[in-house]
Formats: structure tokens, C-alpha cells, sequence
């Protein structure tokens, strides 16, 4: 990853506390500094559109997830990790968190269940063929209700989330077809628990967000020395002098060729890496229904809150005063049917919602956010690939990691267990015991 000096003064990084139905939340912000260009231009002032003023209240009762034992944290750098698991395999998020997440610069490590979607008893459905028809015949052929009156510029999302949605014939050729759909609203949904957990935490101030979050499947696994070599280092070296860079990495990026329709998001297998800088936005509540003059931060507060207006996927009516950009992904996730594969979440907020900075080299393309980690990419139009798997997307099967792999898919315990011991060797003392 190449990083560019852009001369920018140091930027202190001042608490900033906004009340929210009650409670005081502590939240990190820029000093009003512009990070780049934003091709995009509201269409309304923000006075000018009716909001749902209805306020969004979270409390005590709200799901978060508990705090893991931790170690004492040796490393200058903190990197949180977050396993979209399953009860029917938990042992490879336990081989994850005890190989290669004991890495020195692991800070916590969480496994998202079942019991973690919005609802737990989703796959134990006995009606399973009325289910998979029910969701395949709403999401595959644009019916679903909640898209039902988007204006024509809003259809061509649309008609591509459709025209993508897995088929009845693929899905019935899956051992669990039902498990399957049910966990494609797992990332977003512990995504937004997640959040939930991180603005508690800032608000006790018992943490602080870490430098990386890693969202990565059960079978994933991430070489984190290469990873501290290549972005945490580099990056520390830059911000010493500049902003922490707003970006959020695919470990793997699916791009689909610009002229025929402008999409890219992660290949989640090998894991999508969050900069602290996104967190912040990703959790920040926002207040869409203030005048353009008190509106917090012009570049972002005030695009979010538009692309909200503009409603692309039906997600306007769920938008409560107050929610951040994770709570909105999660009330998305709660629907029914839910029109999303679990991959596609992360895509459209980081690319449509400004959590992330535009790619290098891609300015002239307005949602092209999603960065590709070390410049992998997989180019295709729908199942047909257009350009080779590069860097990491080669590495998708567990006996193709090598220990110079920085993120691999489809690993098992003993595969993780052996390429861990191998790297611990190459770089003793840098794994807690």
C-alpha cells in the first residue's frame, strides 16, 4: 500500500460530546478538516426535507457484546477482531482466536453466532422450502415490498441486488439452504451490535476504538505481522505528520468492470479491515433534521444525511433520530426478506455512505470507496471473471496459504494451528503465550 504525504498540519483529536435521547455519549471527530472531494452535490438543503422525527433510544437493555478476557497489551498498535462464526462449527473461531489472533497486536476478539442475529431460532425453520421460495421469489425478481416505490434513478441498485440474488436451483444444493440465508444477515446485524458495544465503551470511557478493526469469516485467516509490516506501520509513520486515514480495506475486492455497472465489494472470506477513522463515522449518531448551519461536520453529517433522503434500497423509513450508519445496517438486517447477500451489506454503506475515502486512482467514480488490500482484486461480470484473481484472492483454498499470505479462505483448525507455528518461528516474541 502506497501512502502519499499531503502536507497537512498535525490534527489534534478533540472529544466531542452529543446528547442523545438523554445520555452523553463520547465520540471522536475531526476539527472540521476536509479529508478530500466529494463528487457529489445535494439536491435539497437539509431544512428543506421532512424527516421521520422519531428518536432513536438505546439503553441498557440493547444487545452488546461482553468484553473478552485480555491479556496486557504489549504493541503500540490495537487491532480488534470480529468472526462472523456458527454454533454448528465454533471450534474454528476457537482455533482463530488461539493461532493467529494471539499476534501482539490483537487487542479483542469476538465471534458472532446465531444467537446474534436478529432472529436466533431463524435456521431451526420447518418449513424450509416455503421460506427459500418465499425469499428467492421476492429478492431474485424485485418484488420486495420496501423497494416497491423507488423512483426510476433509484432502480438501476435495485435491479442489480436482483438480477445478483443467489437462485431456488443454486440454494437447494447447499447442505443448509436455510442456515445460508439466515446467516447472510449476520455481519451487518453484529456489525451494529458491535457498534452498540464501542459507543458504551467511549461513553464509560473504559476503551478507546482500535487502530484496525478486522471483520473476517470462521474459516479466515490473517497474517497480522505482515499486516502491522505493510499497513499499521506505514501508517503510523504518515499520521505522525498528517490525518488518520479514513479507509476500510477488502482483503479480497470483487469489482465489477466500470461500464457495465459500478459496484465493488468485499470477497468476505478474506476479511474487511476498518480504520479507526471509519469507525468513527460508521458510529457517529447523526441528526438529520437540524438546520444546514448547526450541522456538525459539512462533509459528512450533511451527505449521509441525503443519501438517506435519496433512499436507494428502502432504508429511509427506518432512519431514526439519533442512529448512527452501523444502527441503520442493523435495522436493514432485522427485515423480512432481507434482499442482501451478507458480502453486500459492507459494500453498499462503505461505498454509498462515505465511511471510507475514495480508491486511488478512482476520483472520477463517486462509490468506488472499498480499497483493495495490497491490490487484490477479482474483476467479473456475474459469475464470469473478466480479469485473474490477484494477490490475496489466490490464496482460497487452505492449502494454498503461505506464510508470506497476508489473508487466506477456507482454512481449518489444523492448517491455522500449523501456518501460525510457522510464522511464530519466523518471528518470535511477537505472539502472547
Amino acid at each position: 500500500m502506497t501512502i502519499k504525504r499531503r502536507g497537512h498540519k498535525k490534527t489534534r483529536w478533540p472529544l466531542l460530546k452529543c446528547v442523545i435521547a438523554g445520555f452523553t455519549v463520547v465520540i471522536l471527530t475531526l476539527q472540521g478538516k476536509i479529508l478530500q472531494t466529494i463528487f457529489y452535490k445535494a439536491s435539497e438543503d437539509n431544512e428543506k426535507v421532512v424527516w421521520n422525527e422519531a428518536v432513536y433510544r438505546e439503553d441498557e437493555t440493547s444487545s452488546k457484546f461482553v468484553y473478552p478476557p485480555q491479556q496486557p497489551h504489549t504493541s503500540k498498535y490495537s487491532v480488534d477482531i470480529l468472526s462472523i462464526a456458527s454454533l454448528m462449527q465454533l471450534d474454528l473461531a476457537e482455533a482463530q482466536r488461539t493461532t493467529w489472533a494471539t499476534h501482539v497486536t490483537a487487542r479483542f476478539f469476538w465471534n458472532a453466532t446465531e444467537l446474534d442475529d436478529p432472529d436466533p431460532n431463524c435456521y431451526t425453520t420447518e418449513n424450509a422450502p416455503t421460506l427459500i421460495e418465499q425469499v428467492v421469489n421476492t429478492c431474485s425478481k424485485a418484488k420486495d415490498p420496501s423497494w416497491k416505490d423507488l423512483q426510476d434513478a433509484q432502480k438501476p441498485l435495485r435491479q442489480h441486488f436482483s438480477d445478483s440474488f443467489a437462485k431456488e436451483e443454486w440454494l437447494k444444493k447447499k447442505a443448509n439452504p436455510v442456515g445460508w440465508l439466515c446467516a447472510q444477515k449476520r455481519p451487518a446485524a453484529s456489525l451494529a451490535k458491535l457498534g452498540r458495544t464501542y459507543r458504551a465503551g467511549l461513553q464509560l470511557q473504559t476503551l478507546t476504538l482500535p487502530d484496525y478493526l478486522l471483520v473476517v469469516d470462521d474459516d479466515t485467516y490473517v497474517n497480522l505481522e505482515i499486516f502491522e509490516n505493510t499497513v499499521l506501520e506505514p501508517q503510523h509513520h504518515f499520521n505522525s505528520t498528517s490525518v488518520v486515514p479514513v479507509v476500510v480495506f477488502a482483503g479480497c475486492l470483487i469489482r465489477w468492470p466500470a461500464h457495465i455497472y459500478n459496484w465493488t465489494f468485499p470477497y468476505g472470506g478474506f476479511g474487511t479491515f476498518w480504520s479507526k477513522a471509519a469507525l468513527e463515522r460508521f458510529i457517529r449518531p447523526l441528526h438529520c433534521r437540524q438546520p444546514k448551519h448547526e450541522v456538525k461536520d459539512d462533509f459528512f453529517e450533511k451527505r449521509v444525511c441525503q443519501r438517506i433522503q435519496e433512499n436507494l434500497l428502502g432504508e429511509r423509513h427506518l432512519f431514526k433520530q439519533g442512529m448512527s450508519v452501523s444502527d441503520l445496517m442493523g435495522a436493514m438486517s432485522a427485515q423480512n426478506p432481507y434482499c442482501l447477500h451478507s458480502d453486500w451489506s459492507q459494500g453498499y454503506f462503505v461505498n454509498y455512505y462515505f465511511l471510507s475515502s475514495l480508491e486511488e486512482g478512482k476520483t472520477d467514480v463517486p462509490n468506488a470507496r472499498f480499497h483493495p488490500l495490497d491490490g487484490s482484486e477479482i474483476v467479473r461480470r456475474g459469475a464470469v471473471k473478466v480479469k485473474p484473481a490477484s494477490a490475496n484472492c489466490i490464496f482460497n483454498e487452505g492449502f494454498k496459504c503461505k506464510t508470506f499470505s497476508q489473508t487466506c479462505h477456507r482454512m481449518n483448525r489444523s492448517q491455522m494451528h500449523n501456518l501460525t507455528l510457522e510464522v511464530k518461528r519466523q518471528y518470535p516474541g511477537k505472539f502472547k503465550k
